[in-house]
């Protein structure tokens, strides 16, 4: 025995059985016109209910792996998803890169399974690891991956938070990510990873270390040159810095002395401001002196872009 089947329409009206009709069954059969009505009506407002509430009414528990997150739900989530439908969910295991979702596998019984797709975040880039380590929800939209549909990440706490990196001179209350203050904070690209300039000179003898530096800014801004000692063995002649292009120096207290700031007594830190302009490579030169017997030189430095109208 066949089941009447469903559409996902609200009939404008229920058909009246007029006593001239006959008592006809099948597909097309007048006796099973109302009920394929009251059918598709109940699937119209299921589907709305689902739209509106998803399944968050239940948090099922994830299974798959932590990178390819499955959760079965009751009543059986079915395919076409309807656009903005939530799925919540508890993970076994944090995401340690992109991520799929599956609300059905197809492992229970009477179920069909939907294929996985891709996992975003509020800023609609893939997950890159650590969004996910407990309770989740997600919500289906039909515009990512390409258009070929996906879920957005619109709970999980515990989790990394992702977002849209503001402008970069944006001053206003819009959440400041991690690549917005990386940008901000722009390091000198001529600057070691560790961010100091560390130079040996041999026992008895006095010498220099230069380091060159340079910085292409994507803006019009101004560059705060930050210097300190880094060793109380540290005693130096003089720091220096030229620019031979590309910036102008605002001010300058880089130690204009020995002894009058970079001592191995007050650690003196010191600080150069460069204005720069948008596209303009900047190129310097940044010299320690050292002409005391002292066997080392050791100086900090780093660079902060600040970029502005």
């Amino acid at each position: 025995m066949a089941n009447l089947s469903e559409s996902d329409s609200f009939d404008a009206g229920i058909y009246q059985l007029e006593t001239t009709d006959a008592a006809l069954g099948g597909v097309n059969g007048v006796m099973n016109t109302q009920g394929k009505s009251f059918a598709n009506r109940t699937r119209w407002l299921y589907n709305r209910v689902i739209a509106l509430l998803g399944f968050t009414s239940q948090y099922a528990t994830a299974a798959g792996k932590a990178n390819a997150i499955i959760a079965n739900y009751t009543p059986a989530a079915t395919a076409p998803i309807n656009d903005g439908a939530c799925f919540a969910f508890r993970a076994t295991a944090a995401n340690t890169g992109p991520a799929t979702f599956t609300p059905c596998d197809g492992s229970v019984a009477g179920t069909t399974a939907i294929p996985p797709l891709p996992i975003f975040g509020a800023d609609m880039n893939a997950l890159a690891g650590g969004e996910i380590t407990g309770q989740a929800r997600l919500r289906y939209s039909t515009k990512v991956n390409g258009g070929n549909g996906g879920y957005v990440l619109v709970e999980n706490p515990g989790g990394i938070q992702r977002s849209i990196t503001p402008p970069a001179p944006d001053d206003s209350s819009a959440v400041a990510t991690t690549n917005w203050v990386r940008f901000i904070a722009a390091l000198l690209s001529d600057f070691s990873q560790s961010g100091q300039l560390v130079g040996y000179m041999v026992p008895g003898a006095s010498g220099s270390r230069s380091l060159n530096i340079s910085f292409t800014p994507p803006q019009n801004g101004t560059i705060m040159l930050n210097c300190q000692a880094v060793s109380s063995t540290t005693v130096l002649n003089s720091l220096s810095l030229g620019i031979t292009s590309g910036g102008t120096i605002m001010g300058n207290n880089l130690g204009p002395g020995a002894g009058s700031f970079w001592t191995s007594s007050n650690m003196g830190v010191g600080t150069a401001i460069i204005s720069v302009t948008a596209g303009v490579q900047l190129k310097g030169t940044l010299t320690a002196n050292n002409g005391t017997t002292n066997s080392d030189v050791g100086v900090g430095f780093w660079g902060l872009f600040i970029p502005h109208d």
